[in-house]
């Protein structure tokens, strides 16, 4: 069980006999605190490979309290999505916000320096969350060039990321972040302070 504010999440071995007891636990629980499952925004996501409508039509049978709950193969908890089905869709949204920093900040023609800290201070940091469970997707490169060239206008390619990044050894205050590698810090971090007790 990990619960983080009003935002909840059970793990279960098998949901034939836990379903019975997780709603009675949730229907006391709501009778005590006067709060009660939002059902339209409850996911339940089996691990398993059976079929979804099936699985879906069993819970209106035999549990018509949940009726409303979602069956599916991935859903959205604290920013991140689950489930077997997830692929890189934890990023979808935050490359897209990334995105529309990085031509925001472009706008105001600030110059290289404010440029790049903007970069690091309002840009990036709406990967760094999602950096803490996954690696970036397999077109990021792509977005970062994007994103470098909304960033830094100016006639085609004249700017590479990698170019970017490799202005403190000439000298300059602040290079481009690293991605990757901030994400391997991050993972680090995670596994040693977070996920430590499991």
């Amino acid at each position: 069980v990990r619960a983080f504010a009003d935002d909840l999440a059970v793990v279960l071995r098998t949901i034939a006999g836990a379903l019975e007891l997780l709603i009675r636990l949730f229907a006391e629980y709501a009778l005590i605190s006067g709060l009660a499952l939002n059902m339209p925004k409850t996911v339940l996501l089996p691990l398993s490979l059976g079929d979804l409508a099936q699985q879906a039509a069993w819970i209106r049978r035999d549990f018509p309290q949940w009726a409303a709950v979602r069956v599916a193969r991935k859903a959205t908890y604290l920013g991140f999505v689950l489930g077997p089905e997830r692929g890189a869709d934890t990023y979808a949204k935050p490359l897209d916000k990334y995105l529309e920093r990085a031509s925001d900040w472009g706008q105001v023609g600030g110059g290289l320096l404010l440029s790049l800290t903007a970069y690091a201070v309002y840009i990036l940091p709406v990967l760094l969350f999602v950096a803490q469970l996954d690696r970036p997707p397999s077109h990021w490169l792509r977005v970062e060039a994007s994103a470098v060239r909304k960033l830094l206008p100016g006639p085609g390619g004249w700017c590479q990321p990698r170019a970017l990044r490799a202005l403190p050894l000439l000298g300059f205050s602040r290079g481009l972040p690293d991605l990757d590698l901030l994400t391997t810090a991050i993972q680090a971090r995670v596994a040693r302070w977070e996920a430590s007790a499991t």
